[in-house]
Order: C-alpha cells, then structure tokens, then sequence
C-alpha cells in the first residue's frame, strides 16, 4: 500500500515543470529564428558557440536598463571571435511589452551618452511584440516574438558587415510574408513552449526545415 506521501487524489492535475528560460530562449533561437530563417546570419554564430545567454532581473525599468548596460560593456571587453552577441533574458511578470520599449529607449539612451552607439546596439523581443501599425494578430509580428522578453546585444561592426550588399528592410517582408503564409495556428504552434522544448536533431535545425502553412500537404 503506497504510504501517505505517495497518495494523489483521483482527477488532480499533475504539476507541469515550466521549462528554464534560459532553455526556452535557446530552443527558440534554434527552431525559430534559425529554423525559419528569419535571421539569414544567425546560424554560423549559434553553430560555432559565439552566442551567450544570460538571464537578467530587477524591479524597474532603471533596474533592468542598468543591467544591460553592464552587460553591454562585458560584451566590448570579449573578442568577437569568442562572443559575437548576448541575448538578455529577462522573464519578470511586471516587464510588460511597453515596459520592455522603455527599457530599450533608456539602453539606447545610454549608449549614445557614453560613446558606444557606434559599437552597439539593442533589440528588443517580446511575447506580446508588436509592429507600429500593425494588428495584434498579425503573424508578421512574430519576426520579434520571444517566449520571454530578450534583449539582444548586436556589435554594430557585424551588423555592417552581415547586411553589406543586403537591404535588411527585404529581409523583414520576406519574414512577414514566410509568417503570413504559415497563418496563425502554425505561428502559434512555434512559440508553444512544449514545442520549442521538444528533442531536436541536427537535421531538424537549419533554414531548410522551414514549416509549412497548416491544412497544406507536402509536396
């Protein structure tokens, strides 16, 4: 007979675990940003180890703005060859999507002060992203939707160098109309968390395993 300790009332709910988000985000970078190809010059960076992650806290906007900014200078102080990019991982309940603007803004605001525009710059993702102009339900805007709000460190140098000869504003309607295409359910189904978190090979991760638009067959 099970001691007391082991009893579980019929019908109750199991606990899910919530995923780490450090984990989360990763899984994300790897099956949506590479997976989709919405960023063509995210997969040498994340094949060859150059793409750290953090998690950051705080209770304001202030707070977490200053965390970024220490972070942005451990950044400049690492070689590009060893740490191209950081991805700020910040998952406090209260870091709504305009609080996380807010927070950008102040970032930005510092790197202007303190001479290091030139150097970097911020990009902000967030669950509930969206595009000015757009509608809240628009696939599009999953372009810059995370399942925790990030904040992505960019070297401006390698931002140059990776865009030369491109014009990054084709690279985002290429983005909207591959996300427009896929339609809703399929968008959502790549920010489900137990989505992200499942097993990958290494034949699952790459441009090449783009999904495809729900309701259409393969070819």
């Amino acid at each position: 007979m099970p001691t007391p300790r082991r009893w579980r009332r019929r019908g109750a709910p199991r606990r899910v675990a919530r995923p780490d988000p450090i984990a989360l985000v990763k899984a994300w970078v790897r099956r949506v940003v590479v997976g989709e190809g919405l960023c063509p010059f995210a997969a040498g960076p994340l094949a060859s180890g150059r793409v750290a992650f953090a998690r950051i806290e705080g209770p304001d906007v202030a707070h977490v703005a200053t965390e970024i900014g220490l972070a942005a200078r451990r950044l400049l102080a690492a070689p590009p060859a060893r740490i191209e990019t950081v991805l700020l991982v910040c998952s406090e309940p209260w870091l709504s999507f305009d609080a996380a603007l807010d927070v950008a803004a102040l970032v930005s605001a510092h790197l202007e002060a303190t001479g290091l525009a030139d150097r970097l710059q911020v990009v902000t993702f967030h669950p509930d992203f969206r595009f000015e102009g757009a509608e809240a339900d628009d696939p599009a805007n999953a372009t810059n939707r995370a399942p925790h709000p990030v904040f992505q460190l960019l070297r401006q140098a390698s931002v140059h160098q990776a865009t030369e000869g491109r014009d990054p504003a084709h690279i985002w309607r290429r983005n909207a109309a591959h996300l427009r295409r896929l339609g809703p359910a399929a968008v959502a189904r790549l920010s489900d968390p137990a989505h992200l978190m499942q097993v990958e090979t290494p034949e699952a991760v790459g441009p090449k395993s783009r999904s495809r638009p729900a309701g259409r067959a393969r070819s």
